[in-house]
């Protein structure tokens, strides 16, 4: 990347007064910083001195030569590991010691190692207090830092409520951050849990951390649960986001497509004309979501612990995806912006040697990001960091405000204080974003310096979703089949028809058997009902379809339920009802059905024959309550349906119904099943009321003997996919 434009000299940046009276603070503030840098390196140099005395005195030469010289060296060496006047508790090794290591621990007793890195990180925070002095000003932080630095637990535990007490959580936070990275190592080094030592080792000596250092967990418990091969979906934004896209490249301008996607599980790729007449590329990629620790897009907890911990992601996968559907040609300039998770993100394309080998990664530029412990792989990377120290955030890994160590010389970093105090409010791009415009203009300067090549108008832009795993077509693979269009008088209809949410409740109701008999006679001619002893029996279905091949309607349909055509049982019938729908032998004859839309009406009535009187619908569900009227077109009403469901039962069949109608002169069987189980509602208390409408329905319903009659059985399915399926004759 040699014609790169040159670039600011990199620095840390807390943007306070020039140095005048503060000059004395600042050089103070160095010699502690230098200090505990010092004595830090003496604390790793000591517990690597006891490894190595621990490693000598578990060698098997000693233990042969003992057999000559007597146990002298091996009792001198146990001293010396072992001695509160030597290396303290310091022995490291397998097996049993380790699990003596672990049993001294547990009695209070430290190495001199882990003190002496005790003593690094009590300097560091005495250095951040000098910039800080609110950490000694305010006694409920003051006394949460003596309770940390002094090994009480149960006192620390109640400093820290009496600042949340006194504070409010969010505050608190905010209060404690300056300092945050020393504290967590302080309790990882000085408590009696052994599983967190390695972390607060690694704090208190500038190394990469592998887990969290309050209990010790590793990464890979969590990591484990962000799994996915990732994927990235070209999304269009909405008029109002497409306005607030960056059009030309800058540093404010891609931390404001940042702020437009949110954390909504979008990233967006643009196309930048330089000064140069040269098209580059630039990626901004937001945080993580706030919504729930797993949802279905890579911007999660479990996501962001896993990015912070491993450089392979669904995150990372997913990006690469979206890069190679853009496409972005092999060899082109790239640079990549991210805030928080999505900073962590773009560190770990950074770290890909393959994603380098392919594209001329330029720069990268990390927002509120915990990034220190990851290395580019091309080393002629521009790598930009912008932290607020009283953001937690990047300093979960392991290198905070008080870090003595600085990993990364090349970087340009920029570590600032603003007036906003309250977490997580000042880790937000919105509050990052403010900081950049009216406060950081130093570091603006600097950076959109650094981006020269990239100051030019953005000729493309692509909005990605990106999603832990290949989305499946929509409720694959119940609702793919193939369809053919019937033309209607409302336009062409795919059959069968396609329901991605439906919702049902099924009411069955015990009807007068001769009248029954008489309407199936009329209406279906050699139809037999299915009787429940002496009465027939009429099923009542309401229907909520929402995303449909015919639109999202509503349905209510009344009909008598007909023995299998070719063997008439009562008793088979009942059982019938426990088959799969397109097994089943018996059906039901609708007397009408009325529908919402226009749409669903006709298709109702021309394509399957059902009558489909006149009417007006209204059919809700709230509270567990049903309320389903249906009127004419005067005003006078039909019928009206209305209970409570009550508890339902976790079992039932499939939903479906087998529908049985004359169409010119033939018996024809359609089939409506959906992927949803009913639910039996055993003590449900649905009424059907008929009313005083002219409407030939409502003679039916009052000749079956259903006015006032409660339902002696009710079922429910949630809402789910379903199908309609076209009709055929089974006529002989």
């Amino acid at each position: 990347m040699s014609d790169q434009p040159p670039v600011p000299s990199p620095r840390r940046d807390d943007q306070s007064p020039p140095p005048t009276e503060l000059t004395a603070p600042r050089e103070r503030r160095r010699l502690y910083m230098d200090a505990a840098r010092e004595i830090a390196g003496t604390a790793d140099d000591i517990r690597a001195v006891g490894a190595r005395v621990t490693a000598t005195l578990l060698h098997p030469a000693l233990a042969a030569s003992a057999l000559r010289t007597g146990p002298r060296v091996h009792t001198a060496l146990l001293r010396a590991l072992t001695d509160t006047h030597g290396l303290g508790n310091a022995a490291v090794g397998p097996g049993p010691v380790q699990f003596a290591t672990y049993l001294a621990q547990l009695t209070g007793r430290e190495s001199l190692g882990t003190l002496t890195a005790v003593t690094s990180l009590r300097l560091r925070i005495a250095a951040v207090t000098l910039d800080h002095p609110e950490l000694t000003r305010e006694p409920a932080l003051r006394r949460l830092i003596d309770a940390v630095t002094s090994d009480s637990d149960l006192e620390s535990i109640r400093a820290f409520r009496a600042l949340v007490k006194d504070k409010g959580a969010q505050n608190a936070m905010a209060a404690v951050s300056p300092v945050f990275t020393e504290l967590l190592a302080l309790r990882a080094l000085m408590d009696e849990n052994p599983l967190n030592d390695n972390a607060g080792w690694a704090m208190a000596t500038g190394k990469a951390i592998d887990g969290e250092p309050l209990m010790g967990m590793g990464s890979a418990p969590i990591a484990a649960l962000d799994q996915g091969e990732g994927s990235a979906r070209p999304c269009e934004p909405t008029a109002t986001e497409a306005l607030g896209l960056a059009k030309e490249g800058s540093l404010v301008s891609f931390l404001g497509n940042i702020k437009v996607l949110a954390t909504t599980g979008r990233i967006i790729i643009q196309s930048i004309e330089g000064p140069d007449g040269a098209v580059r590329y630039a990626l901004s990629v937001p945080g993580m979501s706030c919504q729930g620790a797993r949802n279905d897009t890579p911007q999660d907890f479990v996501g962001a612990w896993r990015n912070l911990f491993r450089p392979d992601s669904p995150y990372t996968r997913a990006i690469h995806k979206a890069i190679a559907d853009y496409p972005i040609p092999a060899g082109a300039e790239l640079a990549l912006i991210g805030h928080s998770e999505g900073g962590i993100a773009v560190m770990n394309l950074a770290q890909d040697p393959d994603f380098c080998r392919r594209n001329k990664l330029t720069h990268v530029i990390a927002v509120g990001s915990p990034v220190d412990s990851k290395v580019p792989a091309d080393q002629r990377t521009w790598v930009a960091s912008i932290t607020n120290q009283h953001d937690i955030v990047p300093s979960l890994d392991g290198r905070g405000a008080g870090a003595c160590f600085n990993p990364h010389p090349t970087w340009y970093e920029v570590d600032f204080v603003d007036t906003t105090h309250e977490f997580p409010l000042c880790h937000g791009i919105d509050n990052y974003l403010h900081n950049v415009v009216h406060e950081l203009h130093e570091a603006r300067q600097d950076i959109d310096a650094a981006l020269a090549p990239y100051r030019g108008r953005v000729i493309r832009s692509q909005v990605y979703a990106l999603r832990d795993r290949t989305a499946l077509p929509q409720s694959y693979p119940y609702l793919n089949v193939p369809t053919q269009k019937r033309t209607t008088t409302a336009g062409p209809i795919g059959l069968p028809i396609l329901y991605q949410d439906t919702s049902n409740i099924v009411c069955l109701f015990r009807a007068d058997a001769a009248a029954a008999r008489d309407l199936l006679e009329t209406a279906l001619p050699g139809a037999h009902p299915v009787l429940f002893g002496d009465r027939a029996m009429v099923v009542v279905t309401g229907s909520r379809h929402g995303t449909s091949g015919i639109g999202p309607h509503k349905e209510m349909s009344v009909g008598i339920a007909v023995q299998d055509p070719f063997g008439r049982r009562s008793l088979g019938a009942l059982v019938d009802l426990l088959r799969r729908p397109d097994l089943r032998r018996s059906g039901i004859h609708l007397l009408g059905v009325v529908s919402s839309t226009h749409a669903a009406t006709t298709a109702a009535a021309e394509i399957w024959g059902h009558p489909t009187p006149a009417v007006d619908l209204g059919l809700t569900l709230r509270g567990g309550r049903v309320t389903a009227e249906v009127g004419d077109l005067d005003g006078h009403r039909v019928l009206s349906l209305t209970g409570r469901l009550g508890p339902a039962l976790p079992f039932g069949p499939r939903y479906g119904e087998v529908r049985l109608t004359a169409v010119d002169g033939k018996t024809v069987r359609a089939v409506h099943d959906g992927a949803s189980r009913m639910r039996p509602h055993p003590t449900a208390r649905l009424r059907l009321a008929v009313g005083d409408s002219s409407q030939h329905l409502t003679g039916q319903l009052r000749s079956l003997g259903l006015d006032g009659a409660r339902a002696w059985m009710t079922l429910s399915s949630v809402s789910g996919p379903a199908r309609r399926w076209a009709g055929a004759s089974i006529d002989h």
